[in-house]
């Protein structure tokens, strides 16, 4: 087992730690370590639904079959049989309600969409049995809803109840830490990513159509948001450590300057260093921030400042407007989606449909689908590069109100944990960490996507971190707390 493992007695806060080796341990640490490669990726084994976006111009929901997808469910079957066996279903950490009110207001945005209730009816008029079901299901608003809904719940509930339950385990009713060796993992995937996008760009072999680095992801926007996601937790390690962790400065270092030489989204380049100067507030390292920011702020200099196979790329990210309009579909879209908060005027009379729109959306998965009309009188013609909507105008389109405040709670929630155990444990980075990469990634957000397949587990994977920082924390004051007690009663 590796070091990072550690077993500590529940039961008195001041045991000796000792490692444990035995083997159902070692196929927890194994797929973990699985899951975490396999999240840092978008590879898809299998995927059902047409292209749309490279032949016709706009992209429609496909169902992909990812290979992190695959890995969460070989790990959570494993750690549902063992738990069971265990019979350690009371000791485990559960999501908190804002993930569970997510879910709920999924369901009822499917449930209450206008055009999901139309299929049921169309569908279900000449057979209220088992063929008319099925029939529903095959529809492609219904599989869409569906598929969004699993999706998040995998996100939101099945993924953070598992890091958190495997990086400090207490099934056996000991403590097994399990953080140090997950971070590791994550560290070689992170690196393993900016390699190759390093390799992307030299070969010029990055995202179809544009050659923009794209590391193991679909598309060189969402390798941004991974980015963005990822490198102010691994600098806050840095910004706290410094000199103390040399082999962690130099590897968080060349990640880094990976990244600022390979991302093409200038939005993603921003949220990276607004994520680093998070960092070095919740850290209170003043200084150490300042050399790391001079040091990005040379590296983004030259890449952006000088002549290179990227210069296109990422002039096409920076400019607002497009090569045929004033502004890029990117932007218009915007204005599109504010549609959904504004009635139509053949839906003014009634108000009934725009009504339910307002509050509860399209429904889960019915965006693409549905945000054509919105246009109205906007140009709608130039084809729209993938994962650069505005993350929360596609939520309020698709969830309303509701679903976008549900969204927001789950968000503002871990971000509030994190923060609280930064303050809680100074002398701990992770809390700080946790806190910063939530705040690039919310900032990232207004021109990408960032919750989608492969990066939302990511995203679930730092949700769970700011839980082990605020566990860790309450441990370690606890057992503070129990070592005055005892120096106390000596003194006595």
């Amino acid at each position: 087992m590796n070091s990072a493992d550690r077993i500590t007695s529940t039961q008195h806060p001041t045991a000796q730690t000792t490692h444990d080796g035995s083997f159902a341990s070692r196929i927890d640490a194994a797929l973990l370590a699985l899951l975490i490669l396999a999240m840092c990726s978008q590879i898809d084994p299998l995927t059902i639904g047409r292209d749309t976006f490279a032949t016709e111009g706009f992209v429609r929901k496909q169902l992909k079959i990812a290979l992190s997808d695959i890995a969460l469910l070989l790990a959570f079957g494993w750690f549902a049989l063992r738990t069971s066996v265990l019979r350690a279903w009371r000791r485990l950490w559960w999501p908190p309600l804002p993930c569970w009110a997510l879910l709920i207001a999924m369901l009822v945005a499917m449930l209450h969409s206008p055009r999901i209730l139309e299929v049921i009816g169309e569908k279900m008029s000449g057979d209220l049995g088992l063929k008319g079901l099925i029939a529903v299901l095959k529809a492609e608003e219904s599989q869409g809803a569906i598929a969004e809904i699993l999706q998040f719940g995998a996100y939101f509930v099945a993924a953070p109840l598992l890091f958190v339950n495997l990086i400090h385990d207490r099934r056996g009713g000991s403590l097994i830490e399990r953080r140090r060796f997950a971070l590791h993992v994550f560290s070689v995937a992170v690196l393993l990513n900016v390699a190759v996008a390093a390799i992307q760009m030299m070969l010029g072999s990055g995202a179809a159509g544009s050659g923009a680095p794209r590391g193991l992801f679909g598309s060189a926007n969402i390798y941004g948001v991974f980015s963005v996601l990822s490198l102010p937790l691994l600098t806050a390690l840095v910004l706290r450590e410094w000199r103390d962790a040399l082999p962690p400065l130099i590897v968080t270092g060349v990640m880094l300057l990976l990244a600022l030489l390979t991302i093409v989204s200038v939005w993603a380049v921003a949220a990276l260093f607004i994520g680093v100067v998070v960092a070095g507030l919740a850290l209170r390292a003043p200084r150490r921030t300042a050399l790391v920011l001079s040091a990005m702020a040379v590296v983004a200099f030259v890449a952006w400042g000088t002549p290179s196979k990227l210069g296109a790329n990422r002039a096409e990210s920076a400019r607002v407007r497009s090569g045929t309009q004033k502004v890029k579909k990117q932007y218009i879209e915007w204005y599109a989606a504010f549609g959904w908060s504004r009635p139509h005027r053949q839906e003014m009379m009634a108000g009934v449909q725009q009504l339910s729109q307002f509050a509860t959306g399209v429904g889960p998965g019915n965006y693409q689908g549905h945000i054509g009309p919105y246009y109205s009188t906007l140009p709608n013609e130039e084809k729209m590069p993938p994962d650069s909507n505005n993350l929360y105008l596609v939520q309020a389109v698709s969830l309303g109100l509701l679903g976008l405040g549900a969204l927001l709670w789950v968000l503002g929630h871990f971000a509030g944990v994190a923060w609280n155990a930064a303050r809680a444990a100074p002398w701990d980075w992770l809390g700080g960490g946790v806190f910063a990469s939530l705040c690039a990634f919310m900032a990232v957000n207004l021109f990408h996507a960032g919750i989608v397949r492969g990066a939302g587990i990511v995203l679930a994977f730092v949700l769970s971190l700011a839980v082990v920082a605020a566990d860790r924390g309450a441990s370690m004051a606890t057992r503070d707390q129990s070592s005055e007690a005892d120096a106390g009663q000596s003194r006595l």
